[in-house]
Formats: structure tokens, C-alpha cells, sequence
């Protein structure tokens, strides 16, 4: 066998083991067995991780104490709450940021903001 006839021999196995190793397209990963967001507390992080780039510090911070809610057991419901001028939370719809976020992977499925 010539050098170059094994040069592309060894190539074409090369990329053959690369095909073989990557073509499953499933990487293991760890999954913790209560998701990636767990809690509240890491739902509420995420939250404002998300929020303040889009409302501003300021805006999200005037919004605590924030609300949360876990749907079905997947999905946890972010709110924040609305104030008075006497600074008392009122129990109200509407004017505070909100976001959907999945328990299992952390994935943001909805932000919005009432008016």
C-alpha cells in the first residue's frame, strides 16, 4: 500500500470514528433529580436574571416581594407585586413583571410585563 493510499486510509478512519462517536447526537449529562431549579429561591434568581435587562434594576427591585407559584409540578410562575402609595401589597393582576420558568432544564418559556 502506498503512503498516500494509507495516509487516506487513516484519514477515512478518523472520520469514521468522529461519525460513529457524534451520530448518536446524545450527550450524557447530569440531571438532578429535582430539576435544575429546585426551589423558589432559584426559580426567583433565575427570574431576575432574566428581568433586569429588560425592566431595568431599578423597576424589578420596587416589584419584591415577588410571588411564586409551581404549576403541575413543572413550570414555576415568577410575579412580582404591585404597591400602593402607602406601600401596602395589594393582591392585584397586572403591572409587574412575570416569567415562566421550567423546573426540569431552567428553560425561560414565557417573560412579560403587565400595564
Amino acid at each position: 500500500m502506498s503512503k498516500r493510499n494509507m495516509l487516506a486510509f487513516a484519514l477515512f478512519c478518523i472520520l469514521l470514528t468522529a461519525l460513529i462517536v457524534f451520530a448518536n447526537g446524545e450527550r450524557k449529562t447530569f440531571v438532578p433529580k429535582d430539576g435544575y431549579v429546585p426551589d423558589a429561591e432559584t426559580a426567583i434568581r433565575i427570574a431576575e436574571a432574566v428581568w433586569i435587562p429588560i425592566y431595568g434594576a431599578k423597576s424589578i427591585e420596587g416589584q419584591k416581594p415577588f410571588r411564586v407559584q409551581l404549576l403541575e409540578g413543572k413550570i414555576w410562575l415568577v410575579q412580582g407585586t404591585l404597591k400602593t402609595a402607602t406601600n401596602s401589597v395589594e393582591d392585584v393582576v397586572g403591572g409587574v413583571a412575570l416569567a415562566e420558568i421550567a423546573k426540569k432544564d431552567g428553560r425561560i418559556i414565557r417573560v412579560t410585563h403587565g400595564k
